[in-house]
């Protein structure tokens, strides 16, 4: 053969299995899992019981510190998780909504206190020179026993304040001697520094002061009004 000649292919040779040995795509498959073995992997059993717990922990706190509608959502919430199974503190979510109740009733009643006493108190401190109302001096006795209420001088008000100021003298309302400080009062100067007097000369003067339990409180607030008895304040009766 010339040196010119190819040389013949090289013929791979094939390893046919032995029939007495399967074919197994993945002959380390039953080496890394061995099939009963400790390693097959086995579902875990949780415990749910106190899954839900921080519901009347939170009920309870919130009880504690006055957030009574908290305390409430969460106790129930809390009582419903214990019912299911998911929670064991049901007495702190019972806790929680007495507490939350607790708060309502509490804060219920001060504000309805709160309400009873803006509504019977005289609150005069609002009141300012130039302010309008109607009289509630009663003709029979010439005591007024309803606070009136200021505002504009819109028509139907019959009765203007020209003077606010703090009484400081030793009298109290249950004095007799009080009455006769606020007529000084009402009627000297520096009270009618600011009034026509040829024009309120037909006026009523008249005062009000804040009642017994206003006035017990600190506030001695005296105001001075003229009053026509009937129809709208003239404007020149308080500015000259």
């Amino acid at each position: 053969m010339s040196d010119n000649t190819p040389e013949e292919p090289t013929v791979p040779v094939v390893f046919e299995p032995d029939a007495a040995t399967p074919a197994t795509n993945d002959v380390l498959a039953d080496v890394h899992r061995p099939v009963g073995s400790a390693y097959d992997p086995m579902p875990l059993a949780i415990d749910q019981s106190k899954a839900n717990n921080w519901m009347g922990i939170v009920a309870l706190v919130t009880g504690i510190i006055g957030f009574s509608l908290a305390a409430i959502i969460f106790g129930i919430l809390g009582l419903n998780a214990a019912k299911k199974g998911k929670a064991t503190n049901r007495g702190l979510s019972i806790w929680g909504i007495v507490l939350g109740a607790i708060w309502i009733v509490i804060t219920a009643a001060i504000v309805g206190a709160l309400v009873f006493l803006v509504a019977n108190s005289t609150t005069l401190q609002t009141a300012t020179v130039g302010d309008c109302y109607v009289s509630t001096v009663s003709p029979a006795d010439g005591l007024q026993n309803v606070a009136p209420v200021f505002g504009s001088c819109d028509a139907g008000t019959n009765a203007e304040i020209y003077w606010s100021g703090d009484y400081t003298g030793a009298n109290s309302p249950t004095d007799a001697a009080f009455t006769t400080d606020l007529t000084t009062i009402c009627t000297t100067s520096p009270a009618i520094d600011s009034v026509d007097i040829d024009v309120a000369y037909n006026y009523q003067v008249e005062y009000y002061v804040p009642n017994a339990e206003s006035w017990d409180n600190g506030e001695h607030t005296v105001l001075c009004g003229v009053s026509t008895g009937a129809g709208p304040v003239d404007p020149a009766a308080v500015a000259e």
